[in-house]
C-alpha cells in the first residue's frame, strides 16, 4: 500500500510540470514558432511544381507563381526560417519577462476598463449643458460631412484595393505586397466587411470612415489632456471640418487609420512621461505595430511621438534617472516593435521580397540632385496636408495662432512642457533627409489634428487676451469660436470642391454601363481599368486584373481624350493616381508589358465626356499564357 501511495506521488511529481508547461502559453508559443520554422525550411526544398499546386489552392489563381518567381522564393523562405527561430528563442529564454510585463498591462488595461465609465460619468458631469451640446454638435457635424460624400465616385487606389485585395482571398489581403497600395491592416478589414455587408461604396470605405470620425474623437482626447476642455472643443471643430480629414475618411486606403494611430501614440506618450510604466510602452508598441502594419509611413507618427518624449524628459529631468529608465524602455520598445513590424510584413517579404517594401519607386531615395530639384514641392504638400480646402486669409490666420501657441506654449498652461510643433517638424525633416523622398500629400496627413490642437491653443490664448477686460464675455465666447470654427471649416469644405475635385474618373460608372456585355475571358481592361473594373464586378460582369494578363485576346483601352492628343504630356505620377489619367497608348500599353505589334489597329467603340475607349485585338494568334507579374 505505502509502495503505491508513494509511486502515485511520484507520477503526480512527474505531471505537474508537464501540466504547468502545457498551461504556458510562451512555451507553447515557442514549440509552435519551431514548428513553423522546421516547415519553411521544408518548403524551401520542394520543386516548383508541387509549390504551384499549393499556391493555386491558396489563392484561386490558376498560375500565381511563376518558375522566375519561385527561384527567389527559397532565399525569402529561409529567411522566414531563421525569424521564427529567432522569435521561437526569444519566446522561450524571456518566458517571465514577457509574461510579467504582459500581466502588467492586462491589469494596467482592466483597471482602465473598470474606471472608465466612472470617469466618464465624472467628465459628463463636470460639463455644462453647453459644452455637452457644442461636443455632440461638432462630433455630429464630423459624421454628417463624412457620411455626405460617402457616394462620391471610387478612385483609382481605392478600386486598386478592393479588385486587388479585398474582394480576393485572405491570402492576397495579408500576403500580397506588389506595390504600396495594399494597406494590409485596412485591407483585412475591408476584407471582413466585404464578406458581411457586400461590394458597395459605403462598405469598401468603412473602415476609413469609422476610422476618420474615431480620429476626431481623438483628437478631442489629446487636446483636453494637454489643454482643457475648451482648447479640445475647438481643436476638434477644425479637425472635424479639415477637407484633408474628411477627404480620407471616405477614401478607402489606411490614411485615416494613420490619423488615429498617431493620436492614439501621443495620448499614450503622456502617460509614458507622467508614469513611465511598462504596461503603457507595451501598449504604445501594439499600437504602432498595427500603424506600420497599415501603412509604413508609419514611421513619421512614430518618430514625432518618440522625439517628443524625449524633449518633454530632457527638459525636465535633464540626464537624471527619469531619463536614463525611460531610454531604456525606448530601446526594449524599439526592439520589439522591430520584431514585431517583420512579424507582421513577413507574409509579404516571402511573397514580394524586400524591394517590394522598400526599395519601390515611391520609397527609393533620389539622388541629391533630383531631391533638391523637387524640395519646393514640400511646402505645398504640408499646406495642403493641413490647409487645404481653406481661402488663403484662412489659412494664414491659422498659422498665425500656431506661431502664438509656440511663442506662447509657457503660458498656455499645458500638462507638457514642450509643444507638439517643434517633434513633428524636426523628426519628419529627418525622416525625409533619409529618405531623399517628397511623398504625395497624404502622408502628411498625420499631422492635420495635431496642427488643429496647437492652433486651438493659440487662438484661445488670443481670444482670453482680447476678453481681459470683459471676462463674463470669456467662456461663452469660447464655446461660440468653436461652433464658428466648425461652421467655417464645413463651409470652406464643401465650397472648395476638395472631395469631388479628387475624383480622378467620374465617368467610371457610365463607361462600364457600356462595356457590360462586351468583354470576354482573356480580354484585358487598360487605363482607368481598375475603376471600370470595380463597377462592372457591381453590375455582374466579371473583368480580369490588367495586371494578371499577357497577350490577351482584345485589349479594352481607355483614355482622356485631351491627354491622347497632348503630345507633351508627362508621365509622372500625380496625386489624383498614379495612371489616373494615362497620357498616351504607349505608357499604358509600356506599363501593362503589351506589345502593340501583335494587335492590329485600334477601333474607337465608345466616347463619354471626354473618355474614350478603345478595342484592339490580337493580331495573330499565340498560346493563351495567363501569369502573374512579379
Amino acid at each position: 500500500m505505502r509502495t503505491t501511495q508513494t509511486r502515485d506521488r511520484r507520477d503526480e511529481g512527474v505531471a505537474r510540470p508537464a501540466r504547468k508547461f502545457f498551461r504556458d502559453p510562451l512555451r507553447i508559443a515557442a514549440l509552435l514558432l519551431l514548428g513553423f520554422a522546421g516547415l519553411f525550411l521544408f518548403i524551401s526544398a520542394l520543386p516548383y511544381a508541387q509549390i504551384l499546386r499549393w499556391a493555386r489552392l491558396a489563392t484561386g489563381g490558376k498560375n500565381p507563381l511563376s518558375p522566375a518567381s519561385y527561384a527567389l522564393l527559397a532565399p525569402r523562405v529561409r529567411f522566414a526560417a531563421a525569424f521564427c527561430a529567432l522569435l521561437a528563442s526569444l519566446a522561450w529564454f524571456l518566458a517571465g519577462a514577457i509574461r510579467r510585463l504582459f500581466r502588467q498591462t492586462l491589469n494596467v488595461s482592466a483597471t482602465f476598463m473598470r474606471e472608465l465609465p466612472a470617469a466618464f460619468r465624472a467628465w459628463w458631469a463636470g460639463q455644462s449643458i453647453a459644452e455637452r451640446a457644442v461636443l455632440g454638435g461638432i462630433l455630429l457635424l464630423a459624421a454628417v460631412l463624412r457620411v455626405a460624400y460617402l457616394a462620391e465616385p471610387i478612385r483609382y487606389d481605392e478600386s486598386l484595393t478592393y479588385v486587388g485585395f479585398g474582394r480576393r482571398s485572405i491570402v492576397h489581403a495579408l500576403a500580397s505586397y506588389p506595390e504600396p497600395n495594399n494597406h494590409i491592416f485596412h485591407s483585412l478589414l475591408l476584407y471582413i466587411c466585404v464578406r458581411f455587408f457586400g461590394s458597395s461604396l459605403w462598405v469598401i470605405r468603412l473602415p476609413a470612415l469609422v476610422g476618420g470620425w474615431l480620429a476626431v474623437a481623438a483628437t478631442y482626447a489629446l487636446a483636453r489632456k494637454l489643454y482643457g476642455s475648451r482648447v479640445a472643443l475647438l481643436a476638434t471643430a477644425l479637425a472635424a471640418s479639415s477637407a484633408q480629414m474628411v477627404l480620407y475618411s471616405v477614401n478607402a486606403r489606411g490614411y485615416s487609420l494613420i490619423v488615429l494611430f498617431t493620436l492614439l501614440l501621443f495620448l499614450l506618450a503622456v502617460e509614458i512621461v507622467e508614469r513611465g510604466q511598462p504596461a503603457h510602452w507595451v501598449l504604445f508598441s501594439i499600437v504602432a505595430i498595427i500603424g506600420w502594419w497599415t501603412v509604413p509611413v508609419m514611421v513619421f507618427g512614430y518618430a514625432s511621438a518618440v522625439l517628443w518624449m524625449f524633449l518633454c524628459l530632457a527638459r525636465a529631468d535633464g540626464s537624471g534617472p527619469r531619463m536614463r529608465r525611460w531610454l531604456a524602455h525606448c530601446a526594449v520598445s524599439a526592439a520589439a516593435i522591430g520584431l514585431g513590424v517583420v512579424t507582421v510584413y513577413l507574409p509579404p517579404l516571402v511573397v514580394n521580397g524586400y524591394d517590394a517594401l522598400l526599395r519601390n519607386p515611391w520609397v527609393k531615395p533620389l539622388d541629391w540632385a533630383c531631391f533638391r530639384a523637387r524640395l519646393p514641392l514640400l511646402p505645398g504638400k504640408i499646406d495642403g496636408a493641413l490647409d487645404g480646402g481653406l481661402a488663403r486669409p484662412l489659412a494664414w490666420l491659422l498659422l498665425g495662432c500656431l506661431g502664438v501657441s509656440v511663442w506662447k506654449h509657457r503660458q498656455l498652461g499645458s500638462r507638457m512642457n514642450v509643444s507638439l510643433f517643434f517633434p513633428v517638424v524636426i523628426a519628419s525633416g529627418a525622416l525625409l533627409l533619409l529618405q531623399r523622398q517628397i511623398p504625395y500629400i497624404r502622408v502628411f496627413l498625420f499631422m492635420a489634428p495635431l496642427y488643429a490642437v496647437e492652433v486651438a491653443a493659440g487662438m484661445l490664448w488670443v481670444w482670453r487676451q482680447a476678453t481681459l477686460r470683459a471676462p463674463s464675455w470669456r467662456d461663452g465666447g469660447a464655446l461660440a469660436l468653436a461652433l464658428l470654427a466648425a461652421a467655417t471649416g464645413a463651409v470652406e469644405t464643401v465650397s472648395s470642391k476638395t472631395i469631388p475635385a479628387n475624383a480622378d474618373l467620374p465617368q467610371a460608372r457610365e463607361i462600364a454601363h457600356r462595356l457590360v456585355g462586351q468583354l470576354r475571358p482573356g480580354d484585358a481592361l487598360v487605363g482607368f481599368g481598375y475603376q471600370v473594373c470595380y463597377y462592372l464586378l457591381r453590375q455582374g460582369q466579371d473583368c480580369a486584373d490588367p495586371y494578371a494578363v499577357r497577350d490577351p485576346a482584345r485589349v479594352f483601352t481607355v483614355v482622356v481624350d485631351a491627354e491622347e492628343t497632348n503630345s507633351a504630356a508627362t508621365e509622372q505620377p500625380f496625386e489624383g493616381g498614379l495612371y489616373a489619367a494615362p497620357s498616351s497608348f504607349a505608357n499604358l500599353w509600356r506599363e501593362l508589358r503589351l506589345n502593340p505589334q501583335l494587335y492590329g489597329s485600334r477601333e474607337k467603340i465608345s466616347s463619354y465626356q471626354g473618355i474614350s475607349i478603345y478595342r484592339s485585338a490580337r493580331a495573330r494568334q499565340l498560346p493563351d499564357e495567363v501569369v502573374s507579374r512579379p
